[in-house]
């Protein structure tokens, strides 16, 4: 991520997580287990877009300059 961009996405991020989370702790088992899918998918997008896809980019970078 961009250095300015880094922080909003993260804590963007954080903040739906917490919301989600809380969805997950719902006596409904059906809420509580979207609630936890939604936040193994937020996490694995923010996994995703904070390491993997900066990581991909630099090196797509060095092998075509």
């Amino acid at each position: 991520l961009e250095p300015d961009a880094g922080r909003p996405v993260i804590l963007s991020a954080v903040t739906t997580l917490v919301g989600m989370g809380g969805l997950a702790g719902a006596e409904h088992r059906g809420a509580a287990s979207l609630g936890w899918l939604m936040v193994l998918g937020i996490g694995a997008c923010v996994v995703s877009a904070a390491i993997f896809l900066p990581a991909a980019m630099a090196f797509v970078r060095r092998r075509h300059p």
